[in-house]
């Protein structure tokens, strides 16, 4: 098995090579994919077989509250790559596992902060996207 990481910002990837071991970074590898647009999502798992995925990609606006004005575009960014970029990304591993008979596992990671329900004052999306 082959440690692929999907990135949005490959570049962040190869600087945490730096800090394994010669060997291990020699293992992990990046793929450019920006999980909210469909299309990176597509040529990235149609470039190879996957047998575990662990989602944990995720973005929060800690200061966009759902009821002011304006926000359209970052209540947008947080469901996009939250919520559907996982569903994307969990359908095409599942795919992937299904064609090649493969008995995989697809684990998502949560954050502190998606447990978490804002009061009201500072009433955010992100909880109920996470």
């Amino acid at each position: 098995m082959i440690p692929i990481s999907l990135a949005r910002r490959v570049e962040r990837i190869e600087a945490l090579k730096a800090e394994l071991s010669a060997e291990a970074a020699t293992q992990l590898h990046a793929i450019p994919c920006d999980i909210t647009r469909e299309e990176d999502i597509l040529a990235a798992y149609h470039s190879g077989g996957v047998d575990v995925q662990i989602n944990f990609a995720g973005i929060a606006r800690h200061t966009v509250r759902v009821l002011q004005p304006n926000n359209t575009q970052d209540l947008r960014d947080i469901i996009n790559t939250n919520l559907l970029g996982l569903a994307l990304c969990s359908r095409e591993a599942y795919l992937s596992m299904q064609n090649r008979s493969v008995d995989g596992h697809i684990v998502h990671i949560n954050s502190i902060a998606g447990h978490s329900i804002s009061p009201l004052n500072t009433l955010n999306i992100y909880p109920a996207a996470k």
